[in-house]
């Protein structure tokens, strides 16, 4: 019920339009002060749901944010940005935190990533400070020998909490069919 109110406010309003619908057709066959009461406080009620909506942000929402934000910084090739989310423990394939940012900027030395879109995001959140989101990617990729060429990948990106703040500590590329992407060797230089 948390992620309907919180975290999807075009579903939220699907269900109060039949709410409310429902309410009208009880209204207009029982014209009493209860029903208009109810039809008045459903009409109130979209406002401020939708509101609260958008004002609350959820940890699966920040999870996701950090995502995209991590995918913005490799379009724009903003080492530091990227390194800002990466955890002090961070690892992934035999490769510490530096040696990671070493190889994405090798990698990015070589090839341009434009127009990152993430989507079909699968997000939990542990009780114990952690977060495993999983989601499909795809952009254009431009190098050396390379025309412009759409990619598609499917990534598990696991986080802990530190206070406030989520931080990646491991990265992991999934197979996805007509993929080439079969693990994070496969897009490191």
């Amino acid at each position: 019920m948390t992620a309907l109110l919180l975290e999807h406010p075009v579903v939220l309003a699907f269900c109060w339009l039949v709410i409310e619908g429902t309410l009208v057709a009880v209204w207009s066959s029982r014209r009493t002060r209860a029903t208009r009461r109810a039809v008045l406080i459903g009409l109130a009620a979209l406002p401020v749901l939708e509101a609260v909506s958008l004002l609350v942000v959820t940890q699966p929402e920040r999870v996701t944010s950090i995502c995209r934000d991590m995918a913005a910084a490799v379009e724009r090739d903003d080492m530091e940005a990227l390194a800002r989310h990466l955890d002090a423990e961070f690892s992934a394939v035999d490769l510490d935190r530096d040696a990671f940012l070493d190889a994405v900027s090798r990698t990015l030395a070589q090839f341009e990533v434009k127009e990152p879109y993430l989507h079909q995001f699968e997000v939990l959140v542990s009780p114990r400070d952690a977060a495993v989101a999983e989601f499909n990617s795809s952009c254009y990729v431009v190098g050396t020998g390379i025309r412009r060429q759409r990619l598609l990948s499917r990534w598990r990106v696991m986080f802990r909490r530190r206070g406030d703040t989520w931080r990646m500590i491991t990265v992991e590329a999934l197979p996805l069919p007509l993929s080439p992407i079969r693990n994070l060797r496969d897009v490191l230089r």
